[in-house]
């Protein structure tokens, strides 16, 4: 499921870690954990998901794609952050 996800979410600007970090972040409301998910490394995780977190860009992703899911299934716009 998550491949499909990711190939219908492309955003310009973005890695591909990034694109998979947006993903998870929205699934996991944890930045570390959605880090190694994505596949850093889980010894620099916590900083990376600080990082990646601070970027306009990754922000701009995830804000995007909780606009997306709540216009394509509100029922799960009420779980997520």
């Amino acid at each position: 499921i998550m491949n499909g996800i990711e190939h219908r979410f492309k955003r310009p600007g973005l890695t591909e870690k990034q694109r998979l970090f947006v993903s998870f972040y929205i699934i996991e409301s944890n930045g570390t954990k959605a880090a190694i998910k994505a596949g850093y490394s889980p010894k620099t995780a916590n900083v990376i998901a600080c990082q990646n977190l601070a970027k306009p860009h990754v922000m701009a992703a995830i804000d995007a794609k909780k606009a997306e899911i709540a216009v394509k299934h509100p029922k799960f716009a009420r779980i997520i952050p």
